[in-house]
This record gives C-alpha cells, structure tokens and sequence, in this order.
C-alpha cells in the first residue's frame, strides 16, 4: 500500500506524528484524523460510529490502497471485513495484526474468517 487513510482516537497533533512516521517510511498517508471522543471514553465508543468515520473520510480521497487504524483499545474487530468489502481495501488495525504476526512466529496457519483479509488468508 502507497496510498493510505489513518483513523485513531487520538488528536491531531499525535496524528501529525504518525502520519509523517508513514512519510517517511515511503507511505502517502492522504489522511490522518482521530475520532474526537476523550481517551478515556474509547472503548464506549460504538464500532459502527467507527465506521461511518473512517468511510466519510475514505470517500474524500481518491485512489486509497487500504485503511489503517491506529490504536489498540478501541473494540472494532466486527467492522473490519464489513469495511474491506465495503471500499475494496485492506484494513490494517493493531490487534489482526499483532495476532498474524504471533501466529506467524509460532509457525501456526489458521486462518480465521470475519476478522479482515490478513487473518483470513494468513499470507
């Protein structure tokens, strides 16, 4: 992925942050925003506001190659297969990933369907 859209609970300043982190890794981050919602309400937050977020700001751009979504304390497991075949785009969020990249070190290929492509298809 070259083109990609950010979506955190943090506020912009932290966004800034990362975002030039992924500019500087060869990544055009054409957007990077957080839901305002105070850190302390994160998990409170319902994953379908999450998505409605992270959709309106998909569609502003042109040309994404995948959506990623920074933090791990916000409970967004169950929107992350319905937003890949939504937008067409691979969603990278922390807990998929740490979970590929455990299985993967302990040499264990089980892919697990719902929760987006990379745990899916175990590449």
């Amino acid at each position: 992925a070259k083109r990609i859209v950010g979506a955190s609970y943090f506020p912009g300043k932290l966004n800034k942050i990362f975002a030039d982190y992924f500019i500087e890794a060869g990544i055009n981050v054409l957007d990077m925003q957080g839901v305002d919602v105070p850190f302390g309400k994160v998990q409170t937050l319902a994953s379908t506001e999450i998505y409605r977020f992270i959709k309106k700001m998909f569609l502003a751009q042109r040309k994404v190659d995948a959506i990623y979504m920074l933090g791990p304390a916000w409970r967004t497991l169950d929107i992350i297969e319905p937003l890949e075949q939504d937008l067409g785009v691979p969603v990278v969020h922390h807990l998929p990933a740490q979970a590929w990249e455990i299985m993967k070190r302990l040499h264990v290929r089980q892919p697990i369907e719902g929760r987006g492509r990379l745990l899916r298809e175990m590449p």
